[in-house]
């Protein structure tokens, strides 16, 4: 799968995590956006094939803390 850099970014510009919060005393939740098939190749290609587990994602990560300053 030949592709430049920038090409791959622009590929994958519409897979994204996102981040839920309807109450900020409950934690965050995320979901993430389904890639196309043609993401998901690119994706498997880069080996990046565990951004495409949900269940994955969720055990690696960690909620940002607000710094006030």
């Amino acid at each position: 799968m030949p592709m430049s850099a920038p090409r791959c970014f622009e590929q994958l510009s519409s897979c994204h995590l996102n981040l839920l919060r309807a109450d900020p005393d409950l934690p965050p939740t995320y979901s993430l956006t389904e890639p196309a098939s043609d993401q998901r190749d690119l994706i498997k290609v880069l080996r990046m094939g565990d951004l495409l587990d949900a269940d994955e994602i969720a055990t690696r990560i960690q909620p940002r803390t607000p710094v006030h300053g």
